[in-house]
């Protein structure tokens, strides 16, 4: 059968019996798949769908379904009412297989979706209705092929088992290449009630002559933690820099570490491991020369009527897209554009936007730009 991929910065085109899927994740994403649960040897009772809100924003999923197929059928199960927090996790019980495995930790909600752990495609959509058949909606928010899969972001991801689940790697990055973004390992099962031990209140980066100076702190309850001072030159390949593993006392203090050798250009993030092996990661920091994170976006006025210019410093050229939300995290428009290294002007158009207070924020394949909020009159 043939099938045509075209790929683009923010977009990924699927094309297969003339049907076609674009996809781009910004908030909520698909960070774990398990199939086969139930079957003789596995490591759950039951399939399971998680979800993750990488946004910076709490998100109501009452609107949101995620939707299964293994061949052109989809198959749904609605989500419920839960306001999910940055950061947080939300489990999908589906159906079991079979007596063996341990039972799920409690769910957020139960569906009746049957997965198979070694080929297939799961569909976050923002509707409740189910899909049609193949690919084809704009009401897909996160796509996810595994497998001998139809259709997927960019490449698909590999297959898992009745003992190895599909998950997002990277910190729930969500580069729009399924094989690139997923890995497979040991079924990590996460609600919303999921919290880790440990949390980064602030972490920063400054010039200090030839050298960078990194701050960090954290709230630590656990006995334990480890940590690593990762970076890379271009926001996708981190390297650990420096490792320290801390009593609960010592995480509780500010840590400093100063990058005598760095690079041209530098994205910091710091990877948080508790005693359980669950792993949380910063928010990306940027040093180029004297610019330090990815600051100095502004909308003049911030009161728009038919349209604002945005002021954005950018400290490299790359493409951009302007993410335009609700206040309750609910994407209303997506502007693809691109930036030159230093002072942008650039002009945006609102004028088929309601009255109402906004959020605005770009992205861009080496992290974000600050939010900023904006009333339309």
């Amino acid at each position: 059968m043939k099938k045509l991929f075209a790929w683009c910065f923010f977009c990924i085109l699927v094309i297969q019996n003339a049907q076609a899927k674009s996809t781009v994740s910004t908030t909520l994403v698909i960070s774990q798949i398990y199939g086969d649960g139930g079957t003789s040897g596995s490591s759950y009772a039951n399939d399971f769908i998680e979800i993750y809100n990488a946004g910076s924003a709490a998100i109501n999923l009452s609107s949101y379904s995620v939707q299964y197929a293994s061949g052109t059928t989809w198959t749904m199960t609605v989500l419920t009412a839960v306001v999910l927090q940055p950061g947080g996790y939300y489990l999908i019980r589906e159906a079991s297989n079979g007596s063996g495995g341990l039972p799920l930790p409690a769910s957020d909600v139960t569906g009746t979706i049957s997965l198979h752990s070694n080929s297939g495609k799961v569909a976050l959509v923002n509707s409740t209705s189910v899909l049609p058949n193949g690919c084809l909606s704009a009401l897909i928010v996160d796509l996810v092929g595994y497998g001998n899969a139809t259709c997927y972001e960019g490449t698909a991801a590999a297959a898992g088992s009745n003992t190895v689940s599909i998950i997002r790697k990277q910190g729930n990055i969500d580069t729009d290449n399924n094989s690139t973004d997923f890995t497979t390992g040991t079924p990590n099962a996460r609600s919303s009630s999921f919290t880790l031990p440990i949390s980064i209140s602030s972490f920063s980066v400054n010039k200090n002559g030839k050298n960078n100076d990194l701050r960090w702190q954290l709230n630590c309850t656990a006995a334990a933690i480890t940590f690593e001072l990762q970076r890379c030159s271009n926001g996708l390949n981190f390297e650990s820099i420096y490792a320290e593993s801390a009593t609960r006392a010592r995480c509780s203090m500010p840590f400093i570490f100063t990058d005598r050798k760095p690079l041209g250009i530098n994205y910091y993030r710091l990877k948080i491991t508790d005693a359980d092996k669950n792993t949380s990661y910063s928010k990306i920091v940027l040093m180029v020369n004297t610019v330090s994170i990815r600051e100095g976006l502004k909308l003049n006025p911030t009161v728009v009527g038919a349209q604002g210019t945005l002021k954005y410093f950018s400290p490299v050229s790359e493409n951009i897209q302007w993410v335009i939300s609700d206040m309750e995290g609910k994407v209303i428009k997506k502007i693809g554009g691109s930036v030159t290294s230093g002072e942008n002007n650039i002009l945006l158009k609102t004028s088929y936007l309601s009255s109402g207070q906004y959020q605005l924020r770009g992205y861009t394949i080496h992290g974000t730009t600050v939010a900023i909020k904006f009333i339309k009159e």
